[in-house]
């Protein structure tokens, strides 16, 4: 494959372009948590976790509900959470988020 340096420079800024908006998410959506507490802090990694993965696909009036009532049951409930990932049985908190969250709540 040949390239010509139109080609090189058009390749440079879309670099460029991507560098430049991987730094402004990170300092948009990454800066606020501490490294350190997310690889020591299953609790703290958890609601990172959830944090960026709870607003997707939905009105925002609804996603502010389910990300609400999700963390509400969480932080209510931070032993079942443990137990869950110790043993893979989540049957208990489901129970618990589908009493706050699904079609009609």
């Amino acid at each position: 494959m040949v390239v010509n340096s139109q080609d090189d420079n058009t390749m440079r800024r879309l670099i460029l372009n991507i560098a430049n908006l991987s730094e402004k998410y990170h300092q948009e959506y990454l800066a606020q948590w501490s490294k350190d507490k997310l690889l020591n802090d299953w609790y703290y990694a958890f609601e990172f976790f959830l944090d960026h993965t709870l607003l997707q696909g939905r009105s925002d009036r609804v996603s502010e509900k389910v990300v609400e009532a999700v963390f509400e049951v969480s932080e209510h409930n931070r032993n079942m959470i443990e137990e869950g990932f110790k043993s893979g049985n989540w049957k208990d908190l489901m129970v618990k988020l589908f009493e706050r969250i699904g079609k009609g709540k």
